[in-house]
């Protein structure tokens, strides 16, 4: 399967991805400016060189955010080895920190909720199953 970059501006948010040519979108990152917050999705599995290319990605829009910024991660469709490797984006939270990052809510769906619940994925923290309570939670922080 070949891979193009995606890069779009859509009102006040930016997205970014990794966008199979058959139409399935690997990864998809937006930033809200109204919100000061990063919107994540990622779908089914990323290779090694997709994760880079998405470690590469999500820098540059932590880069346009401003200190306080939230991060809403939807991983309710990707795939349990993502989770699993969850702790090699810890320069990216390492990173985030630097920028003045505020929290992250990271919904999963409810096989990956339930082995979370077990033995934790790494650096992932404020789990839910429901897209609307992550919302509220991340609004709540104001």
């Amino acid at each position: 399967m070949r891979y193009h970059g995606v890069r779009r501006k859509l009102n006040e948010c930016m997205i970014i991805g990794i966008d199979p040519i058959d139409g399935g979108i690997m990864y998809k990152f937006s930033y809200s400016e109204e919100k000061n917050r990063i919107y994540i999705q990622v779908t089914g599995a990323l290779t090694a060189q997709e994760l880079e290319s998405y470690k590469e990605e999500l820098l540059d829009i932590v880069n346009r955010t401003q200190p306080g910024f939230t991060v809403f991660a939807d991983s309710t469709k990707s795939d349990i080895s993502f989770l699993e490797n969850s702790g090699k984006l810890q320069v990216i939270r390492d990173y985030a920190a630097t920028r003045g990052f505020k929290s992250v809510a990271t919904v999963l769906g409810k096989e990956a909720y339930e082995l979370h619940q077990q033995k934790p994925f790494p650096g992932i923290k404020n789990v839910f199953t429901d897209l609307q309570e992550a919302e509220k939670f991340l609004d709540s922080l104001k």
